[in-house]
């Protein structure tokens, strides 16, 4: 007797079978066939769930923004920015192999998913800048600099962190990593 997945079920297996495929082939080695007979399915089923690997890319990114929970901001501006960090760091950490994915490949990807990639880093930006506006507003941050500016450096910041510890493989505990300034 056969047993059938669900398209849940199914969807998922693609999901994992690509990022491990991802992972050892590159992004740009793996094609939709390899996806399909790694799974033991007909390629047209396969783009029955998914158009594209750069489809397959954005689902397993939408994943980790869906999962992303809200994170409380609250207490001293500079303790809202350690949260934001911090979260930045468990992020990558949780989902290492498809942040070195990413780092390796948003070079190469063709437009509209590398612009949806930042669009989902753009939505990181904003809670940044608002911390920062609010901080800015109560005299955290001198006047003379502008929120955008501030929220690109500290968003630099993150980022030259994050790229360090993808390229090192090194494990850190976020919170404290934060506190300790990385």
């Amino acid at each position: 007797m056969r047993s059938y997945k669900s398209a849940e079920e199914r969807r998922i297996e693609i999901l994992e079978t690509a990022l491990d495929l991802f992972s050892r082939q590159g992004f740009q080695g793996t094609t939709m066939e390899h996806i399909a007979s790694s799974i033991k399915i007909a390629r047209t089923t396969l783009y029955e769930y998914y158009k594209s690997k750069e489809d397959i890319l954005y689902s397993l990114i939408h994943e980790v923004v869906e999962e992303d929970s809200e994170h409380p901001l609250e207490g001293s501006i500079r303790t809202q920015l350690e949260i934001l960090a911090a979260a930045s760091i468990t992020r990558l950490q949780n989902n290492f192999t498809l942040y070195k994915i990413l780092f390796q490949e948003l070079p190469t990807l063709a437009r509209p998913t590398s612009d949806k990639i930042r669009a989902w880093q753009g939505r990181s930006m904003i809670m940044v800048q608002q911390v920062i506006g609010k901080g800015t507003s109560e005299g955290v941050f001198a006047s003379n600099w502008k929120v955008e500016d501030i929220a690109f450096a500290f968003k630099a910041l993150i980022g030259q962190r994050l790229a360090d510890l993808l390229l090192t493989e090194t494990q850190v505990q976020p919170e404290e990593d934060v506190q300790q300034g990385g």
